[in-house]
């Protein structure tokens, strides 16, 4: 959808949307703010507080420090990043993406 029929949408469902920047893969996309799937970042080291670098590769761990997740701050991604890791399997269960939890939220 161009930005223009986006607009058009917009002012005829009244759905309240925002221009975000993904986390993950840097790119901009619309969605309700209520529903985008959120990654904790802290701040001192860009990434999760679950996970540290070693040898030079990023690697959970389930023993993150308290101060880390205080640090941390909530930030946007988008679902073909979330969509990318339900298809890696990566995660243990599937998230639904923004779309699929506003359908569930606002209609």
């Amino acid at each position: 959808m161009t930005d223009t029929g986006f607009l058009a949408w917009l002012s005829e469902t009244a759905e309240a949307t925002a221009l975000l920047k993904c986390v993950q893969c840097k790119s901009s996309f619309w969605a309700c703010p209520e529903c985008v799937n959120t990654i904790r970042i802290d701040p001192e080291t860009n990434l999760p507080p679950d996970v540290v670098v070693v040898n030079g590769e990023a690697v959970y761990t389930p023993d993150f420090t308290p101060e880390a997740m205080a640090r941390s701050v909530k930030q946007p991604a988008c679902d073909n990043c979330i969509q990318e890791r339900n298809d890696s399997g990566t995660w243990p269960e599937r998230v639904p993406t923004s779309v699929e939890r506003h359908r569930r939220s606002h209609f």
